[in-house]
């Protein structure tokens, strides 16, 4: 009796193929979720954080690497069993001294706002705004922590500093406060919030 042939493995892009690609809204970044005792995975490719069941992992794979080549290794192999999640484009948050606070959807994943452009999304700083104190709030993917980025809006509005891009989920926070303290406070607060605040969609 002749030995059956091994299919051939099938790729991430193979994959997306078949469900007809990825949709116009689709974010930045697919989740591949398989059991790690399985295959080892590329070493190049971040983990996600570690999910509730042992032995299961998430490959973070980044759209644009994927669909445009930069990196081979974005292309992975998928097996049965394996669980492949696209979230939806993200959410940029402007908060603070702004007049209109909020969280913006970004349309698709080619999408990109930067600091100047939300801010003219939430409709321009309050008077009593400390531009110079600004701040972009940064959880990377995959993890609990929050990264500070000090941003002088002051600059970046007068031209003198580079209009910095935003990724998705940053909140852009713009105090009212000179004082350090409260510029900590407030920062706290904004990140509190934002499991709160509305959403605008339109421009």
């Amino acid at each position: 009796m002749p030995a059956r042939s091994r299919p051939s493995p099938t790729t991430l892009l193979q994959v997306l193929s078949a469900v007809g690609g990825l949709a116009e809204n689709a974010g930045n970044r697919i989740y591949v979720t398989r059991g790690a005792a399985r295959r080892q995975l590329p070493s190049n490719l971040g983990e996600a954080e570690e999910p509730a069941e042992p032995g299961v992992r998430t490959i973070v794979v980044d759209v644009d690497e994927l669909m445009e080549m930069r990196n081979p290794a974005a292309n992975v192999l998928i097996f049965a069993g394996d669980l492949i999640t696209v979230p939806r484009a993200g959410i940029i948050y402007v908060v603070g001294a702004v007049n209109k606070p909020g969280g913006y959807l970004l349309q698709s994943r080619r999408e990109h706002l930067t600091v100047l452009q939300a801010v003219a999304l939430a409709e321009n700083i309050t008077g009593t705004a400390r531009p110079s104190d600004s701040l972009i709030i940064r959880r990377p993917p995959g993890t609990d922590e929050e990264t500070a980025i000090e941003v002088d809006l002051a600059k970046i509005m007068a031209r003198q500093a580079p209009d910095p891009p935003l990724q998705e989920n940053d909140i852009l926070f713009i105090p009212d406060s000179p004082l350090k303290k409260g510029l900590r406070r407030a920062m706290e607060v904004a990140i509190q919030i934002t499991t709160g605040v509305v959403i605008f969609r339109g421009r």
